[in-house]
C-alpha cells in the first residue's frame, strides 16, 4: 500500500509567516513494516487530506517572504504560497459545516476547485506590519475586509466540536463553536 501525506511546518517562528510543505511517501511492505519511505520538497504528489496547507517553501532561506499580490476578475493570487483567494468576502456569515460547504460549491472566475482554507493559509494573509485596529491585510488586494472571524478548515484537535478562525482586525487565531456563525473568504 501507497500512503502520500503532505507534511508542514512553521520555519523561523509564526511571526516570521513563512512555512515549508514536503510531500512524504511511505510504501507499506507485506511483513507490516514500512518497506521504504521518501520525501521531496515540494509539490509532487497531490495531499490525501486537504486540511493541509498546500504550498512550497516560499523562502528557503528562514527570512520572512514580502507579500506579493495579483488581483484580477474578483480573484487575489498570491504569488508567494501560489494560492488564489476570493478577493471579496462574502457578505453572510455560515456555521463550520456550511462554510465548508459553501466553499466547495463556490464558481469563481471560472474554477469550481475552491475550498475553506487551513488556518495556516489564512495566517499567511495577515500582514502583522499593520497596527489594529484596522484591518490587518492588505487593503489593496482585499478592499473593504470586515473586521471579523474568518473560519478555517482546522478543526481544534480533541474538540469535535470546535474549529479554528483567524480575525483580520486583530492577526489573532481564535477557536469557536461549530455552530456559530463566522465570515468566508475561499481559496483555491
Amino acid at each position: 500500500m501507497r500512503v502520500e501525506l503532505v507534511v508542514c511546518a512553521a520555519v523561523g517562528g509564526l511571526a516570521a509567516s513563512v512555512y515549508g510543505c514536503f510531500d512524504a511517501t511511505i510504501i507499506q511492505g507485506t511483513g507490516g513494516g514500512a518497506a521504504s519511505a521518501s520525501a521531496s520538497s515540494g509539490g509532487g504528489a497531490a495531499p490525501v487530506d486537504l486540511d493541509w496547507a498546500q504550498w512550497p517553501m516560499p523562502n528557503s532561506t528562514g527570512l520572512p517572504s514580502p507579500a506579493s499580490y495579483t488581483a484580477t476578475g474578483g480573484v487575489v493570487t498570491d504569488k508567494v504560497t501560489g494560492l488564489m483567494w476570493q478577493q471579496v468576502a462574502d457578505a453572510g456569515t455560515y456555521n463550520w459545516n456550511d462554510a465548508k460547504k459553501h466553499c466547495v460549491g463556490l464558481a469563481l472566475a471560472g474554477h469550481s476547485d475552491w475550498r475553506l482554507p487551513t488556518q495556516i493559509e489564512l495566517i499567511s494573509i495577515v500582514d502583522y506590519t499593520q497596527a489594529s485596529p484596522k484591518a490587518v491585510i492588505d487593503p489593496v488586494a482585499f478592499p473593504s475586509e470586515p473586521a471579523d472571524l474568518f473560519w478555517s478548515s482546522s478543526p481544534v484537535a480533541g474538540s469535535p466540536s470546535g474549529a479554528w478562525g483567524v480575525r483580520f482586525d486583530s492577526g489573532s487565531t481564535n477557536s469557536d463553536g461549530v455552530s456559530y456563525t463566522s465570515r468566508v473568504r475561499c481559496v483555491r
